[in-house]
C-alpha cells in the first residue's frame, strides 16, 4: 500500500503523516490500541529524521492521548512532558498550549485538580495571546471542572460563563 511505497522512496515526511494520520483515525474510533501503534512507529520514525522533531513533538502529543486513554498515566505524562519540552524547544507555541492541556487533562484525571489548575492556566495564557478563543473556552470548561471538583463551585461556574460566552460569540 501507500506506506510501503513511502518506505521504498525514503520518504519518511510522506510516511509519518501518512501513519500518523491513521492513528489519528484509530484514536477517534476508540481503538486506542492500533493508535497506539502507529503513533509508536511514527515516533520511532520522527526521532531517527532530524527534520520531522516538529512532528515529534505533534506525534507525542496524540501518543500521551492514546495511553491516558489505556489507562497508562505514567507514560502519557513522560509522553506529554517530552512533547512540551521539543515544542517549546521550537518554539511551537500551539503545541506548547496543547501539551499543557494534554498533562493538565491527565492530571485532573488523576484528581490532581491543582496541578491541572496550573497547567490549564499556562494554556490559556497561550491561547488567548494566539486569539484562539474557541480553543480557550474548551480549556474554561476544564478549568470550570476542575475547581468544581475541588469544591470552589463560584469560581467554576465563573468559568462555566466565560466559556459559554466566548461559544455564544
Amino acid at each position: 500500500a501507500a506506506a510501503d511505497v513511502f518506505r521504498k522512496a525514503e520518504r519518511f515526511d510522506l510516511l509519518s503523516g501518512l501513519l500518523s494520520n491513521i492513528g489519528l483515525i484509530y484514536g477517534r474510533a476508540g481503538q486506542d490500541k492500533r493508535a497506539l501503534v502507529c503513533f509508536d512507529e511514527v515516533m520511532e520514525i520522527c526521532q531517527s529524521t532530524p527534520t520531522l522533531r516538529r512532528q515529534l513533538a505533534q506525534t507525542g502529543i496524540n501518543r500521551s492521548i492514546v495511553l491516558r486513554n489505556l489507562g497508562r498515566f505514567p507514560e502519557a505524562i513522560a509522553a506529554a512532558e517530552a512533547s512540551l519540552a521539543i515544542a517549546t524547544d521550537l518554539n511551537m507555541l500551539v503545541d506548547v498550549a496543547n501539551a499543557y492541556e494534554c498533562l493538565a487533562i491527565t492530571y485532573s484525571l488523576l484528581g490532581r485538580y491543582n496541578d491541572a489548575l496550573l497547567l490549564f492556566e499556562k494554556t490559556l495564557d497561550i491561547l488567548t495571546q494566539g486569539e484562539r478563543r474557541r480553543d480557550a473556552a474548551t480549556v474554561e470548561l476544564s478549568v470550570s471542572a476542575c475547581l468544581l471538583n475541588l469544591g470552589r463551585l463560584v469560581d467554576g461556574l465563573d468559568h462555566a460563563r466565560r466559556a459559554r460566552e466566548a461559544f455564544d460569540r
